[in-house]
């Protein structure tokens, strides 16, 4: 799990070729739990910043420091790995767009995510030992 990470961070500018299941959604799963552990480090290390007031009057969730540097970084490495994902599927990078269409558009691009290929595609041959990790989702 901890490999496909560093992976997805030593290609961050790379969108070329392709990305299997199991790299993309071990490298998702790091990145959700590497998010959780900056929030708790500007916690206790006391640099949160409180959100301004909304106009309702209601106080935001506060944010820190180090999350957010690391939710700026993490922006391209998750971007490209993305793109490399659907690369395997066989679809550019334009189908990133369904992410604009409320709900189904989600639903659609999980979807997508789960989808495995064992064919060589215009974008490279099959990403080597694809495991089934999401089986379910075929």
């Amino acid at each position: 799990m901890w490999e496909a990470y560093i992976e997805g961070w030593r290609k961050y500018f790379n969108i070329s070729g392709r990305t299997s299941r199991r790299d993309y959604w071990f490298f998702t799963v790091m990145a959700v739990l590497v998010f959780i552990l900056t929030y708790y480090a500007d916690f206790f290390l006391g640099t949160l910043i409180p959100s301004p007031t909304t106009v309702t009057g209601q106080v935001e969730e506060p944010f820190g420091i180090i999350n957010s540097i690391y939710l700026i970084a993490i922006l391209i490495p998750n971007l490209t790995i993305t793109i490399r994902r659907l690369h395997d599927i066989g679809k550019s990078a334009v189908w990133l767009v369904l992410l604009l269409i409320p709900f189904f558009g989600l639903l659609l691009f999980i979807y997508y995510m789960c989808k495995g290929s064992d064919k060589n595609n215009r974008y490279g041959p099959n990403p080597n030992n694809e495991e089934v990790v999401f089986e379910h989702c075929q």
